[in-house]
């Protein structure tokens, strides 16, 4: 292929990947019976919806967990237990640690205290078990340098429940909230300046405040987070190594190529309209339409070569058997 076709085909895949994506889930919540598609790789992988917001773990955290906590105690907090939230990213943990109100300042041991107690239902130390989800790689601390040579604290922060609470959450609480008028990506680049709240994390606490606190940001629907799933899907595209670093100058020039075919191949595709109506309506948010189409098309490509992602999917036809 030219250089041209190896784009066209990648973004090509991207829309095919959406509107497969986005029609699975609409049989699924309408209870219709599996496969919800005959994709081999959107039936047996486990795939992020084309929305964000309609993935598991951000459904519950908005119905039990934001939503409720603003009720009961203002949005004002609402920045810090996104952080909280989208470390541990397991709803059943962040609901049992409870909302953390910081109008006396930020207590890190007594969220370590309420870490620890919610600890109970899913094991007794934060380590291997369900206390964190698997969606993200979240570690304790590996060396006494991340802690300022401190020997003490490095063997506290082994265990992650501590580490969290101490210097990661910390370190976001001493970066404050959102601006009046801030844009996405100015909080994102603040955020990014916490101890180990790297560009991916600071990335998902932005993409939950553009929902509430951040919803007039002037750039939401044309900022997203970088992030290494659309770091390797640019390079597919323009056919480099994979990890291959480029400036992120490039990146973003890239990327706007990328948004401006989308749309056209999106018209152009031949698919159910009711299903290209929402995928067109749910890529108004910058993160689905950027960060997270690319990471999600990356996975998607990588199968199709012969590659492995992390998290299988059971989504062909039950086998029954016949008694004789």
């Amino acid at each position: 292929m030219t250089e041209q076709e190896t784009k066209i085909w990648h973004v090509r895949q991207a829309v095919k990947w959406a509107c497969e994506r986005e029609s699975v889930r609409i049989k699924k919540v309408a209870g219709l019976p599996k496969p919800w598609t005959q994709d081999p790789y959107l039936q047996s992988y486990r795939f992020c919806n084309v929305s964000r917001q309609d993935d598991k773990e951000t459904v519950e955290l908005n119905e039990k967990f934001f939503k409720p906590g603003i009720q009961a105690h203002t949005d004002k907090d609402l920045w810090f237990n996104v952080a909280v939230a989208r470390w541990i990213n397991w709803s059943p943990t962040v609901i049992g640690i409870g909302w953390t109100d910081l109008s006396n300042g930020y207590d890190a041991d007594d969220l370590y205290a309420r870490m620890v107690k919610a600890s109970g239902a899913y094991g007794s130390d934060g380590q291997n078990n369900k206390f964190f989800t698997g969606a993200y790689m979240v570690r304790g601390c590996t060396s006494a340098k991340e802690v300022g040579g401190d020997e003490e604290l490095y063997q506290k922060c082994k265990d992650k429940r501590y580490f969290l609470s101490h210097v990661v959450l910390k370190g976001i609480y001493e970066i404050g909230p959102p601006e009046p008028g801030e844009t996405l990506e100015s909080y994102h680049g603040r955020l990014t300046k916490a101890k180990s709240n790297g560009l991916f994390m600071s990335g998902q606490q932005i993409a939950d405040l553009k929902y509430y606190t951040m919803k007039d940001a002037p750039d939401w629907k044309t900022w997203a987070p970088w992030g290494p799933g659309p770091a390797r899907f640019m390079n597919r595209m323009h056919g480099r190594p994979l990890e291959k670093q480029i400036p992120m100058a490039q990146f973003l020039e890239e990327q706007a190529e990328f948004d401006s075919m989308l749309w056209q191949e999106l018209d152009a595709y031949e698919f159910d309209p009711v299903v290209k109506q929402l995928v067109k309506e749910k890529w108004q948010d910058a993160h689905d339409r950027k960060s997270n189409l690319e990471c999600e098309t990356d996975k998607y490509i990588r199968l199709q070569e012969g590659g492995r992602v992390r998290s299988l999917y059971d989504g062909k036809p039950p086998t029954t058997t016949k008694l004789i």
